[in-house]
């Protein structure tokens, strides 16, 4: 789900978006991709899964949304997938 322009100026929105964005982060550093549940992020960012999903519909929408610069990494973990598909 994308932001719309007054979810962007709401510092709560961003806060807890921000949040999701560092656990995941964290945890393809940690785990890899494949092994990442929205479990796994729900709690390392220290949300609830509603939150989480009123935010994005599932992890692949979540590291589609993260900026190019920050997946690099990421993109590596990532290639051999057969779920490849969902980075482009």
């Amino acid at each position: 789900m994308l932001p719309n322009q007054a979810e962007e100026l709401d510092p709560r929105v961003r806060r807890t978006r921000q949040s999701i964005v560092q656990a995941f982060m964290k945890l393809i550093n940690q785990k890899g991709f494949q092994a990442i549940s929205v479990q796994d992020i729900t709690e390392q960012a220290g949300i609830n899964r509603a939150t989480f999903y009123a935010h994005f519909p599932d992890k692949y929408a979540l590291l589609r949304g993260i900026p190019l610069r920050r997946t690099v990494g990421a993109r590596h973990i990532y290639q051999g997938s057969e779920h490849r598909k969902w980075l482009d």
